[in-house]
């Protein structure tokens, strides 16, 4: 957790000194997204740790051995590309995922910007498959404290050095990489889906590119508010708008 705050404080020096685009209400951004959070993630991070220590009814850790740790971490990555990408194709997932993506700028706290129904359910889908799986405590926290490091770091709105960026997104999941992921194209928006490991969308045909992302969003929302936020899901689904279905 201290590695996870000393990240979190040199991406806001880093989007301060140096920042991709410039924003004009930084600090109301942050604390709408960071609001979302404490409603959110610390809440049902702790009940989906402690019911998985809980409710535990075999381990693979004597099996695996030392490797115990990679079985751990590619399952939960494949899990993460795959809720990830259900979140985009099952409207009612959609209802509750549209909120990360109704951020109209992209910096270190978008990533806290999850609606509790979200994570909710993530927490259950993902937490049943964990038992099945014979995961450990250990192991599941450590792989989202990675998760959320990752996170904080490909949606800030910092710039990379080109050749840096060219590099790293043959492995990783990069901030132009999601950003890409966050255009205002549906085309764009339903693809590169990878939190850790950008080879699921290779391997999955989600792949679309690393394309120059201005604007970001969802068309059909202009602005948020903590309270239309956590309404949103249960307002009628919005459709996409036919002009941003294509490719840019």
């Amino acid at each position: 957790m201290f590695q996870l705050g000393l990240l979190t404080l040199g991406l806001v020096i880093w989007e301060s000194l140096a920042p991709l685009r410039a924003q004009s209400e930084r600090l109301r951004h942050v604390f709408l997204n960071s609001a979302l959070f404490l409603v959110a993630r610390i809440i049902f991070f702790g009940v989906s740790l402690l019911a998985l220590e809980r409710l535990a009814f075999y381990s693979l850790k004597s099996s695996f051995g030392a490797w115990f740790i990679v079985y751990v971490f590619v399952l939960s990555d494949l899990s993460v590309y795959w809720w990830h990408r259900l979140n985009h194709r099952i409207p009612f997932f959609w209802r509750f995922h549209q909120v990360h993506h109704a951020d109209q700028f992209l910096d270190f706290s978008t990533a806290l910007r999850f609606h509790f129904g979200e994570l909710t359910l993530s927490y259950f889908v993902r937490g049943a498959l964990f038992l099945m799986l014979g995961f450990e405590v250990q192991e599941v926290l450590l792989y989202n404290l990675v998760l959320t490091a990752a996170n904080l770091f490909h949606h800030s709105n910092i710039a990379l050095p080109e050749k840096l960026e060219i590099m790293l997104s043959k492995l990783m999941v990069t901030p132009k990489f999601h950003r890409t992921h966050h255009s205002l194209f549906l085309s764009r928006t339903d693809s590169n889906y990878s939190a850790l490991w950008v080879g699921w969308d290779y391997l999955f045909g989600s792949y679309s590119g690393i394309i120059a992302t201005d604007v970001v969003g969802v068309p059909y929302l202009k602005k948020t508010e903590i309270k239309s936020d956590l309404l949103l899901p249960f307002q009628p689904l919005m459709s996409w708008p036919k002009k941003f279905k294509g490719a840019p």
